[in-house]
């Protein structure tokens, strides 16, 4: 049978007609009725229509084609973005019934799968607490039951703060706990002196390893925004203002700058903004979502792409509501992600500040194993799922300088780093993971401002 070669103009109305029909079930409010299966086989058919137009199309006539249905398929900045489903509430058994919340998900006891620990208001007692809802299930099919939670467990001590940030601050294996504090600003910071599967979290400092305080109020996220190996934290507050905290020191003994607003070509709107940074469209950077506050629209969630490079950022101007995900009419919606399901990309959930449900949207894109194949024409792991040696085996399209061989957790956090003081197109190397809990985790590999990243499991 010949294959049938449409017209430009034909193609260009094939992919109208599909969008205004998704449009139309947007606005109706029943796209997110449809199975599963039938919202991946529309979107699959939209990507599929939009990539012939997009190899013809002029970029000036692009954004007119795309339509409505620009974010819900990712491609504000381009042709490459992400796939999210319709937002669901009080997803896997997350139910915190607590308002005044801000969320966050990491490994706490160490079993391999995603926890929840969510800083709230209890209206009972009359005081914030921190909530631990163990995830029951595994690191593909999580768990949560709304009476399975501890208040303030392991020694956390909390207050009025806001969004718990766990990561390994000092290197030695397990999650430190640090958030910001809501009312006058700066920050709380416990560091786990017991174990990755005992956590004990000593007294709390406020403002250690040089942080100093935002006018009023801090909510921050943090990662490796620099590439250097270490953990900088980007601060949200009042005013249109985004603090970054260079982390100057090294793993093991953080210290950190003197803030710099708005660095990276980031803008910041509205009263009041809450960052969060995850690898959305991972390729091997952090990107920024997050929340808008003003008294006119209320919240409204944003993302900006990193256009830069790992060790570079420059954010692109943010669009608001990405990839379809919005505020859902909430006042104050708080933004996360994590690699809940185990699949190897970021879901995003919103937290409702003042009520007691979460929204979330999975993301459905599939991420590659390497995201820069300019730089990496081969990278082979083995064995993989791995219990103790990792064997890395890099061959490159060209020479790589002092390449810095990373590993990262589902969550984007260094676990690991080391450069190598080697220039080569070829190298070998072994990676000692024995002491990392079960699960998913990444290796990034970096040279001459360039990045790739290839997953593999933990036994």
């Amino acid at each position: 049978m010949k294959a049938i070669h449409l017209p430009f103009s034909a193609q260009l109305g094939r992919y109208k007609h599909l969008a205004k029909k998704v449009n139309r079930l947007l606005k109706e409010g029943t796209f997110q009725l449809l199975s599963l299966k039938e919202q991946r086989s529309l979107l699959t058919k939209l990507r599929d229509r939009l990539k012939r137009i997009g190899q013809l199309i002029p970029q000036t006539q692009l954004k007119g084609a795309l339509a409505g249905v620009a974010l819900l398929l990712g491609t504000a900045s381009g042709l490459q973005g992400q796939t999210f489903a319709p937002g669901v509430t009080s997803p896997f058994g997350i139910a915190p019934g607590s308002t005044y919340g801000f969320q966050s998900f990491a490994d706490i006891d160490g079993d391999g799968d995603l926890d929840l620990l969510v800083n709230a208001y209890d209206s009972i007692s009359y005081q914030n607490n921190m909530v631990f809802f163990e995830n029951l299930g595994t690191a593909q099919n999580p768990i949560f039951s709304a009476d399975n939670f501890q208040v303030n467990p392991y020694g956390i001590e909390s207050g009025y703060l806001t969004q718990p940030i766990l990561a390994d601050f000092d290197n030695d294996g397990d999650l430190d706990l640090i958030a910001g504090i809501q009312y006058g600003g700066g920050f709380q910071f416990q560091e786990n002196i017991g174990t990755a599967t005992a956590p004990n979290y000593s007294a709390p400092q406020t403002n250690p390893f040089g942080l100093t305080a935002s006018y009023n109020l801090d909510s921050a996220t943090a990662a490796d925004l620099d590439g250097d190996g270490d953990i900088d934290i980007l601060s949200g507050g009042f005013y249109g203002v985004l603090n970054f905290f260079e982390n100057v020191g090294t793993p093991e003994s953080p210290a950190f700058a003197a803030p710099q607003a708005n660095p990276f070509g980031i803008v910041a709107n509205g009263l009041l903004a809450i960052p969060h940074l995850g690898d959305f469209d991972s390729d091997g950077d952090f990107d920024l979502l997050a929340m808008n506050y003003d008294y006119t629209a209320g919240g409204t969630i944003s993302y900006a792409k990193n256009s830069g490079t790992t060790t570079s950022p420059n954010f692109d101007i943010a669009v608001n509501n990405p990839f379809g995900i919005t505020s859902n009419g909430l006042t104050v919606p708080i933004p996360c992600s994590a690699d809940i399901d185990g699949d190897g990309d970021l879901d995003v959930f919103i937290n409702d500040y003042y009520g007691t449900v979460i929204h979330f949207y999975e993301n459905l894109t599939s991420p590659s194993s390497s995201t820069d194949r300019s730089l990496l024409a081969n990278v082979k792991l083995s064995p993989n799922p791995v219990s103790s040696l990792l064997n890395l085996h890099l061959e490159s399209n060209t020479m790589l300088s002092k390449p810095t061989i990373a590993v990262m957790d589902a969550l984007g956090r260094t676990v690991s780093s080391k450069m190598l003081s080697i220039e080569s197109q070829t190298i070998d190397f072994q990676l000692d993971v024995s002491q990392l809990t079960s699960g998913l985790y990444f290796v990034k590999i970096e040279a001459d401002g360039k990045a790739s990243m290839t997953k593999f499991v933990k036994d």
